[in-house]
């Protein structure tokens, strides 16, 4: 036996060359025939040794992997196998009897644990994971070969977005006669149809296979062209999606530029959504599903990833449940440490710096940012319109949630400042809770009392809380926005979702408030709650400052902190007529009247409603105390002014917060005086000269 294989082998290997060359066969067949020979020629060894007992399992496995390793690891024959049936994809159904024949590895090392199995429970169980393992690595195999023709039908789709895009015009309703031909395109609308035709010949290749049974795996061939689909689509959507947005730390980009990249991505995204589209009845497959479901898959696995920095566990992009090994998204490096991983990053990136307050200021009655210089809008409902346009409604889902990360990871960074000084001036903190309560009250040293207490505090604690409260406020008031948009969508797009969506939760609302009315007559709501919840997210339906995003421990006198942190922050600002809102006086400052309170209030909704009431009753205490003080000021101040600065100032900023704050109604009357609100702060009228 030692003798005769090299015999066999060279006068097999003689015999095939000769009947290439009398047959003259092409490079195609010659493949197959060198292909089927290799694996032929090891079975035909391994029969003539399978008589021997003394053969092992390990043997078998080690001469039946040549051949696998060849083809599988090395891609010896795949790429030339690849070009030709690009060249003809008719080809593809000549693969069947080469796979059929792939499946032909199991049989041996199979039977051999069969045999030996006997009434082993262990042996028996391996052989159902190495059937398992085979066939997998089997179907990877035929997907990687046959995804040469999704990657042809992309190819020619690129050409057909371009015309689709740029070249072919719509057609108007009515024209003139003779400018029927002119609008008719006939050479743009024949090279669409060219193309058409082999986007069609590519797909017919694949679907005229028959089902095949690979192993123990039945491999479908409209599956396997719908994965491959997908896998391009995803890999060209998430290619697009990386390249279009880009931030650059060192120059803020205007509203202008952030316009034109969300229109342009937009443009790109509608072309390619319309031309696979537009060959779905081609290539059998339902396109705007496929769409809509890679989209999303997507956004989210891009919110996975940009969350990790926010997580103490990270998350790895192949634990992702939005991952697949067949139609993998592909995954990015950072480009440094600190950088944003995907275009949601750079979004949210932009639209903090575009909101600077140092530049722009948020005026309520217009709902938008506006530059300090220019007066223009920088951003409002119009950059939400096109970030719809551009990243659609998963899109923007997606950017809800990676705010919620970021306002998270503000929360817990300023309660953090709060703890730790109040453990630091504790004392202080005590003295000034007795000066100062009750809060319906005035204090003995009227205004003093609060110089004091800022005097306790070090001089940028204050500042440095303000600007994490005024970055919260911005992602809060951003994210209003972004729930303002879904939930105009839905009603548009989907006018009975939304509106059982809403039952639904009125529904859930009245049966929480009967709960904690009576709890033994009404029990609580089960898991219907957290079910419904992603829903009404989606569709703009939930208060962003109602939310309560960490779970914080009581921190010790935090009304009087909170106290301080407003009275030093509204010695600044000014009321604007022509805003209708709070401004600051100083230029430059970092301080935003209107995100402020935004944050304020979602700060207070982490603490027990205590904290709140004691907020309002300390604030309203400090315009008490202003006006008492008002009586002692010269004559001069007293004829200019009605209402003292001071005093206007803190009325104005408790009318912002009530708001987010949810602290309206009865409760808030109680409180504060009805007659301090509306127009309190007037002009004295001027003596005629």
């Amino acid at each position: 036996i030692i003798i005769a294989y090299p015999i066999l082998l060279l006068y097999f290997y003689i015999l095939l060359l000769f009947y290439i060359c009398y047959f003259h066969l092409s490079t195609l067949s010659t493949y197959f025939l060198f292909f089927f020979f290799f694996f032929f020629f090891f079975q035909a060894e391994d029969g003539i040794r399978d008589a021997q007992e003394s053969r092992g399992l390990g043997d078998v496995y080690k001469r039946q992997s040549y051949g696998w390793e060849l083809m599988s690891y090395f891609n010896c024959f795949v790429p030339e196998i690849q070009k030709k049936i690009k060249d003809n994809p008719h080809l593809a159904i000549q693969m069947r009897s080469t796979f059929v024949k792939l499946a032909s590895l199991l049989e041996v090392p199979c039977t051999r644990i069969h045999q030996a199995a006997g009434n082993d429970a262990l042996l028996t169980a391996s052989l159902e994971s190495v059937s398992e393992y085979y066939s997998s690595e089997l179907v990877v195999f035929v997907r990687k070969v046959l995804h040469i023709i999704p990657t042809s039908i992309f190819a020619v789709l690129k050409e057909i977005v371009r015309i689709l895009v740029d070249n072919l015009k719509e057609c108007p309703t009515k024209l003139p006669r003779k400018e029927l031909k002119d609008q008719s395109q006939l050479e743009t609308r024949q090279r669409l149809s060219h193309l058409t035709a082999d986007i069609s010949k590519y797909a017919n290749g694949i679907l005229a296979m028959e089902t095949t049974l690979v192993g123990i795996i039945q491999v479908d061939p409209h599956r396997l062209l719908e994965d491959g689909i997908r896998k391009e689509l995803t890999k060209q959507i998430t290619d697009e999606l990386h390249r279009a947005i880009p931030f650059d730390s060192g120059k803020a980009m205007t509203a202008v530029q952030f316009d034109t990249i969300l229109t342009r991505l937009s443009k790109l995204l509608k072309g390619i959504r319309q031309s696979f589209e537009y060959i779905q009845d081609y290539v059998n497959v339902h396109g705007l599903r496929v769409w809509i479901e890679e989209f999303s898959r997507i956004v989210n696995f891009n919110v996975e990833m940009e969350c990790n920095a926010f997580m103490q566990k990270k998350l790895y992009p192949w634990n992702s449940k939005y991952q697949s090994e067949s139609i993998p998204i592909p995954y990015f490096q950072p480009e440094s440490e600190g950088a944003t991983y995907s275009f949601l990053g750079n979004i949210v990136r932009n639209l903090l710096t575009m909101t600077d307050p140092r530049a722009t200021v948020y005026v309520p009655a217009l709902g938008a940012w506006y530059g300090l210089q220019s007066f223009e809008e920088i951003v409002g409902t119009r950059t939400f319109n096109a970030l719809t346009e551009s990243i659609g409604t998963p899109g923007l889902s997606a950017l809800d949630r990676l705010m919620c990360f970021i306002i998270t990871k503000d929360l817990q960074t300023v309660i953090g400042k709060l703890r730790k000084q109040g453990d630091v001036v504790s004392t202080t903190l005590t003295r000034m809770k007795q000066l100062l309560s009750p809060d319906t009250g005035i204090p003995v040293e009227t205004v003093h009392i609060y110089t004091k207490l800022l005097q306790s505090l070090p001089p940028t604690f204050a500042t440095e809380c303000s600007d994490v409260l005024v970055r919260i406020g911005r992602l809060q008031l951003l994210r209003s926005h972004i729930a303002n948009e879904l939930r105009s969508n839905a009603k548009l797009d989907s006018g009975p979702l939304f509106w059982a969506l809403t039952n639904a939760n009125q529904s859930l609302l009245a049966d929480l408030g009967q709960h904690y009315d009576d709890p033994e007559a009404h029990q609580m709501p089960g898991s219907i709650i957290a079910e419904l919840s992603p829903f009404l997210d989606c569709v703009g339906i939930s208060d962003s400052h109602s939310k309560v995003y960490v779970t914080a421990k009581p921190i010790s006198e935090l009304c009087f902190l909170l106290v301080a942190i407003v009275v030093a922050q509204l010695d600044n600002i000014t009321y604007d007529d022509r805003l209708c809102c709070l401004t600051t006086m100083k230029r430059g400052s970092s301080f935003d009247a209107v995100p402020f309170a935004s944050g304020l209030a979602t700060l207070l909704k982490q603490f027990h409603s205590d904290v709140r009431h004691l907020l309002f009753g300390h604030l309203l205490q400090r315009v008490r105390a202003s006006l008492c003080d008002f009586d002692h000021m010269d004559d001069k101040q007293k004829q200019a002014e009605v209402l003292p600065q001071e005093s206007y100032n803190v009325m104005a900023f408790i009318d912002l917060l009530r708001v987010p704050a949810a602290f309206e109604g009865d409760d808030f009357h109680r409180v504060v005086p009805p007659q301090l609100f509306g127009e309190a702060r007037l002009k004295a009228p001027q003596k005629k000269k």
